[in-house]
């Protein structure tokens, strides 16, 4: 099985990993300054809101084929990232942002925070998976997915298309990671009322289709964790709706007996790379840039920490075999107008389905 690894105390070659939790990072900007870095090294600043663990094993992988360079991450949140490079712009600290939604790296690029940067593997990625002016890249996809437990429920009896999770046999059968605080079932709903516009139906047939559902869901969970241990511990069949990259995590890392299956066709969103306008060490950014999204990097990401690749260059074989077993065709989706939506979309969700009369 692919399994987690738990993160060695001094991850980093020199000094350990430096992070600065989510939150915290916007008050401590300018105390950026007060870090010393050993003499004679360059250095490469990050900010990325992957976890501590996938920072702390990059920074050892990037600086055992770079000696000569130092990385300096900090894990923040997206809000937070965005939040220190307005700060920051007039005096550049960091250099690379790795990771996070297009509607935040579309944000910084309508700023002006990002500098265009083409990479070598710019021509294997989709036309949505890159800024037309290249000031921002797609290295991974988040795919939907459908969850259900294989002591509990046949591979042939699991859905597989949004429209099946209608059917009687689902009722009272489905639980939900709340979606009011999930990024992820934010762009789910949202993306079913998309659908059913696309499909010649109106916004209305959309939150019909989600009362549907909401008829048919037993639950809401106030955390992935809760929903996972729910689906993996009952016995009464459940399903669960959620993305294939925690979903290998939860299931590999806890040795849940709970796998996913892909509708042919869903909102698969973009995670990002950039490189920081004015980033204090242009050349170093370049080089980063291309280490941590370069073939051996896209490998290890997707058999160590189950990211599904963006590029379509990488061969087969190398591939994890979860990756290879995927198939969802993306919904056509402008993101920007879309997550203009996604706010008041849930809000009406809330007040007319979730909590009507409240």
């Amino acid at each position: 099985m692919y399994r987690i690894g738990i993160p060695r105390a001094a991850a980093g070659r020199r000094g350990g990993a430096r992070l600065i939790p989510a939150g915290l990072g916007l008050a401590l900007a300018m105390l950026a300054g007060a870090i010393a870095w050993p003499a004679g090294l360059a250095k490469v600043v990050v900010y990325s809101p992957h976890g501590p663990e996938i920072l702390a094993e990059m920074e050892q992988r990037f600086e055992a084929a770079h000696p000569e360079i130092d990385m300096i991450q900090q894990y923040l949140s997206q809000t937070d990232i965005l939040a220190k490079l307005r700060v920051e712009q007039d005096n550049p600290y960091c250099d690379v942002w790795w990771g996070g939604t297009t509607e935040f790296f579309n944000q910084a690029a309508r700023e002006g925070l990002l500098r265009p940067y083409s990479p070598t593997w710019a021509g294997t990625v989709g036309e949505d998976c890159h800024h037309p002016d290249n000031l921002w890249h797609g290295q991974f996809l988040q795919i939907p997915c459908f969850l259900y437990n294989t002591l509990a429920m046949k591979a042939e009896d699991a859905p597989r298309d949004w429209d099946e999770l209608l059917e009687p046999k689902w009722k009272s059968r489905i639980v939900i990671r709340e979606p009011l605080m999930s990024g992820t079932m934010k762009t789910i709903y949202s993306a079913m009322i998309q659908r059913q516009i696309d499909a010649g139906g109106t916004e209305d047939d959309g939150f019909e289709w989600l009362r549907r559902l909401e008829r048919q869901t037993s639950a809401y969970l106030p955390t992935p964790e809760a929903m996972f241990d729910k689906v993996a511990r009952s016995p009464a069949g459940y399903v669960s709706l959620w993305n294939v990259t925690d979903a290998m995590y939860q299931s590999q890392s806890k040795g849940y007996p709970v796998v996913f299956v892909t509708p042919p066709s869903g909102p698969v969103s973009v995670d990002a790379l950039a490189i920081v306008k004015s980033s204090p060490n242009p050349d170093l950014a370049e080089q980063f840039y291309e280490y941590c999204s370069n073939v051996e990097s896209s490998i290890w990401l997707a058999e160590r920490h189950y990211r599904f690749n963006a590029r379509s260059d990488l061969p087969p074989e190398a591939q994890p075999a979860w990756q290879r077993a995927v198939e969802c065709k993306p919904m056509r989706i402008d993101w920007d107008a879309f997550n203009s939506k996604v706010g008041p979309w849930m809000e009406r969700w809330r007040s007319e389905i979730r909590d009507p009369g409240k």
